[in-house]
């Protein structure tokens, strides 16, 4: 609950600067932010895979 309470808010109020930020960035730099985005998380859930059979 205190999660909601304190996520819900911050994300209101900065979701509509991520919308304007992403309009004015190019195509190509959304698709490399992102898929740098997807290497990231991958790179994080691979490791914690490793680090929990240790």
């Amino acid at each position: 609950m205190i999660g909601v309470v304190l996520i819900a808010p911050l994300s209101s109020w900065v979701a509509p600067c991520g919308a304007r930020l992403a309009h004015r960035l190019p195509k190509r730099t959304l698709e490399i932010g992102f898929g740098l985005f997807l290497l990231l998380v991958a790179s994080r859930f691979l490791a914690s895979l490793v680090i929990s059979r240790i």
